[in-house]
């Protein structure tokens, strides 16, 4: 938020909160303990390396990004084709939440080069790939956790994790993390069935979410006193106006919908 209010301003006093801030969440980048490091580091570092007048600040955010890709790809499963998001009820475990960190991957890919980067790159288009395969239902919803054997690769099935049902609803905040990751994993990659789950999910939010714009915490939670989850409305935003650059077809249905 501090870099966005930079862009917005180009006041150097939001600038110096940025760097304060974004310096904090640097060490992290070397932490094999979580995969959320697209999150913790791919975000601020990469505003930082877009923003920063400063080509020494730069370079730092660029290195933070590859350590954090490479942190990252330790938790890598080639059985599963996928970076291991955790242990759900004592199994191996993704949750779609990871859509949003497997673009890291991509990013680092790409700054690398060589060997080493096309096998970032790689694992960061498999693990969204391996997402669509399982995480998407065919009217376009999404699980929010799923479990898998790590030995052999085969799916086991949701656990319970957000939303109101692990197995036949969706958590509004999941839905639009899928529909952000698809959307960033297509524009890095150019891979139409990224392009598609994007749509697909897109397409479910957009059937789904009444006129407000704000759903609940689920999307098949209809009571008008639910507890509404402004975050998701915000991630789905942030899709839409992506996909709208990517994709004419999705571009000309919102402008419908709007």
């Amino acid at each position: 938020e501090l870099w966005m209010m930079y862009e917005r301003t180009a006041d150097p006093a939001w600038l110096a909160l940025a760097r304060k801030w974004t310096k904090g969440l640097l060490p992290v980048a070397k932490w094999t303990g979580s995969h959320d490091l697209g999150f913790m580091i791919g975000l601020p570092a990469g505003l930082g390396l877009r923003l920063d007048p400063d080509p020494a600040q730069r370079v730092i955010y660029r290195r933070a990004i590859i350590d954090a890709a490479k942190s990252l790809s330790t938790r890598w499963n080639g059985k599963v084709k996928a970076i291991q998001s955790g242990e759900y009820n004592g199994k191996w475990g993704l949750i779609i939440d990871s859509a949003m960190n497997a673009p890291l991957l991509i990013e680092a890919g790409n700054m690398i080069g060589g060997a080493e980067g096309a096998q970032l790159r790689s694992r960061g288009e498999q693990h969204l790939l391996t997402l669509t395969k399982f995480f998407v239902r065919s009217n376009g919803s999404t699980f929010h956790r799923l479990t898998f054997n790590p030995k052999t690769g085969a799916y086991l099935g949701p656990v319970y994790g957000q939303g109101y049902n692990m197995s036949t609803s969706t958590w509004s905040r999941g839905q639009a993390w899928a529909m952000y990751g698809f959307a960033k994993g297509y524009a890095a990659t150019g891979n139409p069935i990224l392009l598609d789950a994007a749509r697909r999910t897109t397409g479910f939010w957009n059937q789904q979410v009444g006129l407000g714009c704000v759903p609940a915490w689920d999307l098949d939670v209809w009571s008008a006193f639910a507890p509404r989850d402004s975050s998701a409305a915000s991630i789905a935003a942030a899709a839409m106006l992506l996909m709208a650059d990517l994709d004419p077809a999705s571009s000309a249905e919102m402008s419908q919908r709007a």
